[in-house]
Order: C-alpha cells, then structure tokens, then sequence
C-alpha cells in the first residue's frame, strides 16, 4: 500500500488522474490518500503527534468512516458503517477536500458564535455598570481608552480580563472564561459586583 500525504491545495483534479495518481495534486493539508492493493483509494486522516520534549515528532495516519460523516452524501449510498473507500483517486481527493472544507466551517462557526452577541444592550449596561462600580470603590485604568477589559476570543471560548488600580485597595486582577460574549458580560459583571458588593441600577428591561 502506498500513501500521498498532502501539503498543498489545488482546486481541481486532471481527468488522467483516475488512471495515474502519481502524477495528481496532493490532497489538502490534514490529509492522505492510500493506494490500496486492490487498486482502490483509502482517503486517511494525518495526525502530527510530537513529545512534551518536542525533540520528536512523528505522523499518524487514520483511514475515515462513514459513521463519523456529519453530513451524508449528496448523492448514492451512504453505508453509515464501514471504512471510506472510494474507486479513483479523483473521489478520495474531493472527499478529502469535502472534510477540510467541512472541519473550516465548523471552526468559523464557532469562531463566530463566540463573538455574536444575541443582547448587544444589556452587555452596554454590563460594561457601563461595571465601570461604575469601580469607579464608586475608588479603582481607575489610567491610560486605557477602552477601560480595564482585556479580551481575547479563542474558537469556542472567550477569555475577558480586567486591570484596575486603587489608591486605598490592593490592585484589581479578575479573569472569566464563557462561552460566548453574553456570558463573558453577565460573569464579568456578577464576579465585579461580588467583590464590590456596591448597589447597581435595574438591568434593562426584556434584556434578561
């Protein structure tokens, strides 16, 4: 059995490739194609495994299977079961391509639904409170014009941290991780609040 571990991405297939796969475009980064003896292609996965001491580092192949397919096939059978096998070498490299596509959507989707904010306006009042309320406890942020926050956005997580000094008190260092931006607010807020135990203004309506 032979193995053609991609690098690069190209964005159509040669008709001959059917026939000669070694004179084929590689398949996507992520990804390989194995020459079975049979004369069929084995569509593979390519994991990069390294050790803490980072000194080795070596490749492991994974041969796909239908039952971990999250979208099914827009045409012919879809065996649900089994190892992916495909006749040509044109069919193993679309259905690399169909999964790196695949796995590029569902990481923008997540990238995107941790900064989508569904109460843009209760995260102002959010903000604004939590400002107030250390303004009130006598903590500031000279220098910062976009307050003591600092954010950073992770796919599937979002990390905010707030900064603040005190004539009187100890500096201020809290840090939250949330799912998203509604959540980062509302902890933000409950972790400000708790610690400052000042009174706070109703939150606006219908925002809950």
């Amino acid at each position: 059995m032979t193995t053609t571990i991609g690098s690069l991405l190209y964005e159509s297939i040669p008709a001959e490739c059917d026939a000669v796969p070694g004179d084929c475009p590689l398949p996507p980064p992520g990804y390989a194609i194995a020459t079975l003896p049979d004369g069929c292609f084995l569509p593979m996965s390519v994991l990069l495994l390294s050790r803490e001491d980072a000194i080795e580092v070596s490749l492991s192949l994974c041969g796909l299977h239908w039952q971990d397919e999250i979208i099914p096939p827009a045409g012919g059978d879809w065996p649900r079961t089994g190892s992916i096998i495909c006749r040509t070498y044109a069919e193993a490299y679309s259905f690399c391509e169909q999964c790196a596509e695949t796995s590029r959507l569902f990481l923008e989707s997540e990238r995107l639904a941790v900064v989508a904010e569904c109460y843009p306006d209760r995260n102002v009042w959010y903000r604004d409170e939590i400002e107030r309320l250390l303004h009130e406890a006598d903590y500031c942020w000279p220098g910062r014009n976009d307050g003591p926050f600092s954010i950073i956005s992770m796919t599937g997580s979002i990390s905010a941290w707030i900064h603040a000094r005190s004539l009187t008190s100890a500096e201020m260092h809290l840090h939250i991780q949330a799912a998203n931006l509604d959540e980062m607010w509302e902890a933000l807020y409950a972790v400000v609040f708790a610690t400052s135990g000042t009174a706070c203004d109703e939150l606006p309506a219908n925002q809950g």
